[in-house]
């Protein structure tokens, strides 16, 4: 998978920073989520990273069955992590529920 990014020609820095961003947007994804689903969800951490694993799933999936994505694609792209990514923490949620029950 990383070939298919093709990390080699980005900097440390910019790697860095990159990273340091990924790691800002799951926590306040996480803690945004954890404000909507109270005591349903995970936490913040746990929904953080639920979130982004479901944005992943979402790509990956976008990647395998539709192809390479083109610049006018990428809202499509986009719109398909988002909803895995709520589809994802809602179905865990509606699991963590009946299980706490």
């Amino acid at each position: 998978m990383f070939n298919m990014l093709d990390i080699a020609q980005y900097s440390t820095e910019a790697l860095m920073l990159a990273a340091l961003i990924f790691v800002i947007a799951a926590f306040l994804i996480g803690y945004i989520t954890d404000a909507v689903l109270g005591n349903r969800g995970f936490g913040p951490f746990g929904n953080g990273c639920l979130a982004i694993l479901g944005c992943f799933v979402g790509v990956y999936a976008r990647h395998t069955y539709f192809g390479f994505a083109n610049g006018n694609e990428m809202v499509i792209t986009g719109g398909l992590a988002a909803a895995t990514a709520t589809a994802m923490l809602l179905i865990l949620g509606i699991i963590k529920h009946w299980v706490a029950d």
